[in-house]
Formats: C-alpha cells, structure tokens, sequence
C-alpha cells in the first residue's frame, strides 16, 4: 500500500493497512483526496463506500497526528440516526481495534470514535442529518456523508463545507459516497458527475477544479461472491444499469426510465441548410422567480421535433425576462408562440403574462413572438407525462442498434445542459406513480 498511512504510528505500533486491506479504487480515492478538497466516491453497489469513509476518517486522523496535529474533529454522517447505527457504528465497534481508542459517547461532544492520546487524541463524531441546521455553528477538519444522495437538497453540502475549519490544518476536505438515485440524484450529479456549474450551481464555479469523483463497482471488489453477483444480476434493469453499471442515468424510481444520452442528446442545426424551411418553430417553458424558471425553444420538422435552446432565469423580473427571450429569438426563425405557466395576480396590476410581452415588445419591434397561458384542466400533469413517454420512446433494431427509423419524437440539443441534467434525474411521485414528484425541479 504506497500511501503515508501504512504502517504509521507515534510508536508504529498500528498498521492500516494490515486492518483496513483498501481495494484498488479506495487507494485511488485517498490519492486522489490529497489533491481535490470535494471528492465523491462510489457509483454502484459493493464498491466498499462506507467502509472507505470510516477508514478514510481514520487514516486522515492519524496522518494529521504525525504532523503534530492533536485533538482533531473529523465528522461522520448519515442521513438518520437508524440508518447511522447499521452502516456506521456497529461496523466501527466490529473493525476498529481497541487499541487505538474507544466507540463511546461523551457528555461534551456526543457518540464518537476517541482516539488515544499516543494516536493524538482526535475524534471521528458520528452523526445525523436529520436537521442540518444543527451542523451551522460546528467546526470539524474534514466530514464525510454516507449515501450522499439521501439529502434532498444542496444545503446539507453547503453548510457542512461552512463549518470545515480547524486551527494550523489547511487540507480541510468534504467527502460523499453514495448509489445513484434517491432524493438528492440531481444536485450530487450536477456537481460530481456532470460538473455543470450552471444555472443555480453557478456560485459553484469557481470552485470546480475542487471536485473530483472516483467511480467504483462491483466489478472491483473481489471479496463479493457469487451469490451476490446473481442477485445483482437479476434486478430490474433501471436497478442494475445503477447498482452494476453505475449509471447515473438510471434509478430506481426514475420518471423517465425511457431516457438515453445516445439516443436522446443530438447535436444538429434545423434553423441551417436546405432542409431548414421544413421546421416549424414554438417554444415553452415554466415560471419562477424563486424557483428556477426555464424556457425553451423547439424546431419541429417532419419525423421529429428537437429542444434547440435553452434558456434559464431566477429572481429576474418579468419584463426582464422577456427582453432577454427576445434577444435569444432574434437569432432563430421566428416561432410561432412561447407558451409558458404563469400565476394570476391579486393587485389589479398587470399579469406577468403581460410583463413579459411588454419586455418581447421592447425587444422585437417588429412582429414580437406572442406569449400566451396555456390551459390546464384536471389530470393535465399525467397526460402530459404520458405524451413525454411517447415522445421519448424509441426502437432498437434486432442487432441492438438505434437506426434512423428507430429514433425517438423528441431529441435535446446537447447545448441545453439544464434539461438534460434533470428530464432523466425526474424522480417519480412517491404517492403516484402517473405523475412526477412535485417537489423536484421539474421546470
């Protein structure tokens, strides 16, 4: 094992290496976490992730030891304390000898893994996510999140990157592992997987070069026996493409199970060459302010329709947004519309319809592209879900391959990053399977 952890202790008197025997792609992972500040790691089932973040913790606290650092905090989550009790402490009361320290809890500082003073007396504390709030005043050298995508939201990420801060170490270090799918699929995705820092990731940018992941699968841990590769073998597909192949564009639970990149992702231009007068243009999208708000502009030709532009908003005045979609249309044949989900207003004044239309007037002088409500009625969210699963639809030939014939209705420009970021990470709605979860972007 040629990392500095092996064999090091103040009296070498502890070897991990010997203890934790890191396969392959954990060694990759630690070398790779000298160099990125945000790692990730896993991807499939049976990589070994939770087992890396708590020897990984260890590995961190006594390297920090040798180079004079005592007392150090590290801390290690789950998304609930049951599920912090399965994967986390009966694992550490099992695997870590009790030479090096104690699983105990403490008045002060909680349920932790204490190490002894002669291994520099830090602490990897264990806990959960169930409140994130509880993590905003807290200071730790480095965290680690098991099952990453089990939080929802973006925030559990940036409040405990907020608290990595400790006095005299400079490599402070955030790292998740997880399976894809779950509620938080979309924004571990964006950032690992995709690194697309745009739209609400933006602020991220700067950061970038900071994140690194490092995929693993079963393929790559020996210890699993055949048994296991048959179960694994056998599940549903969407399952095993994410749990054997490690796909990130499939999950259990997916809206769009019918979703791929191949497939789906085609870079032409309808609106050039001497086929262009053949496409019909409209576009859509749905409002927000707080919310992210998206519109989009679509070529219709004879066998298919094609997502050429995107275009995102957020906290953007009505007016504003339409100049700007104006300015986007100028550059495309003239569509005949832009539908787009608005919500009424209450103080007599004018609708955000008509804000938009006045910012496309201001815009366009001449022949200004139409905004208009569309209708919705009672059981539209599931009719239009099933007209996309249509749309999306395609046919393989009997070799397995894709060909002309075969392709789906509706194609997605590989410049629109957004939705083809989020159409496939839609998650069902738990309550209903016909519709998608409201509470996910599906703008």
């Amino acid at each position: 094992m040629n990392t500095p952890a092996a064999g090091l202790t103040p009296e070498g008197g502890f070897d991990i290496e010997r203890h934790f025997k890191p396969l392959r792609r954990q060694l990759e992972f630690l070398k790779e976490a000298a160099k990125h500040r945000y790692m990730l790691y896993g991807g499939a089932r049976g990589g070994g992730k939770s087992r890396l973040l708590r020897w990984g913790l260890l590995y961190k606290l006594v390297k920090w030891a040798l180079q004079g650092h005592r007392g150090v905090r590290v801390g290690l989550f789950c998304e609930d304390y049951p599920t912090l009790k399965d994967r986390q402490v009966t694992k550490i009361k099992a695997e870590f000898p009790r030479l090096l320290g104690t699983l105990k809890a403490t008045k002060d500082e909680g349920l932790g893994f204490y190490l002894k003073d002669v291994f520099g007396g830090g602490a990897i504390l264990l806990r959960n996510l169930d409140d994130i709030s509880k993590y905003q005043s807290f200071e730790m050298a480095g965290c680690a999140v098991d099952e990453l995508t089990k939080n929802r939201t973006v925030e559990v990420f940036d409040v405990l990157r907020g608290s990595l801060r400790w006095p005299g170490i400079t490599d402070c270090f955030f790292w998740g592992a997880t399976n894809p799918g779950s509620a938080g699929h979309l924004w571990v995705k964006a950032l690992w997987i995709d690194k697309d820092y745009t739209g609400e990731y933006e602020r991220l940018a700067p950061l970038a070069h900071q994140f690194h992941f490092v995929k693993s699968l079963p393929s790559d841990n020996h210890h699993l026996t055949d048994e296991y590769w048959e179960a694994l073998n056998t599940l549903d597909e969407n399952l095993r493409k994410a749990w054997v192949e490690g796909s990130w564009d499939h999950f259990v639970g997916m809206a769009f199970a019918e979703w791929n990149r191949d497939v789906h992702v085609a870079e032409y231009y309808p609106e050039r060459g001497p086929d262009r007068h053949k496409y019909r243009w409209s576009a859509g999208g749905d409002w927000g302010h707080t919310a992210q708000g998206t519109l989009y502009l679509m070529a219709t030709g004879p066998e298919r329709s094609l997502i050429r532009h995107e275009y995102l908003f957020k906290e953007t005045d009505p007016f504003s947004v339409g100049y700007m979609w104006g300015q986007v249309l100028m550059h495309y044949p003239r569509p005949d519309w832009t539908a787009i989900d608005t919500p009424p207003v209450a103080d007599g004044g004018p609708t955000i319809l008509e804000k938009l239309q006045a910012g496309m007037n201001s815009a366009v002088s001449k022949l200004p592209v139409p905004f208009i409500n569309p209708p919705k009625g009672a059981g539209s969210r599931i009719t239009k879900k099933q007209m996309l699963h249509d749309y999306l639809s395609y046919k393989r030939a009997d070799d397995g391959k894709v060909y002309p014939w075969g392709l789906p209705k509706l194609q997605v420009h590989p410049s629109c990053k957004y939705l083809i970021r989020t159409l496939p990470a839609l998650p069902l709605d738990p309550t209903n399977s016909e519709d998608v979860d409201k509470n996910s972007s599906d703008h």
